[in-house]
């Protein structure tokens, strides 16, 4: 899925979650999430900005077992 907004005060949100399997067996399997924020205020000189993604990979090794793989990032500004 897609998302995007936008606001007051020069706001903008974009995102996205994207999943489904690597290869034709669906023993391997990906998701990504992660947005866009910017926005100003209705004070002077406050604004916030950040950005955020979470890939993940999920492996069947076996009849009982799988990995999975989880990665986070995020970054704020605010002020």
């Amino acid at each position: 899925s897609l998302e995007g907004s936008a606001g007051s005060y020069r706001s903008v949100r974009v995102g996205a979650d994207f999943s489904g399997p690597l290869n034709a067996e669906g023993t391997a399997l990906y998701r990504f999430n992660g947005y866009y924020k910017d926005a100003g205020s209705f004070r002077d000189f406050v604004s916030s900005e950040g950005v955020f993604f979470s890939p993940v990979v999920r492996l069947a090794l076996g009849k009982n077992t799988t990995l999975t793989l989880n990665a986070t990032y995020r970054n704020e500004r605010r002020t």
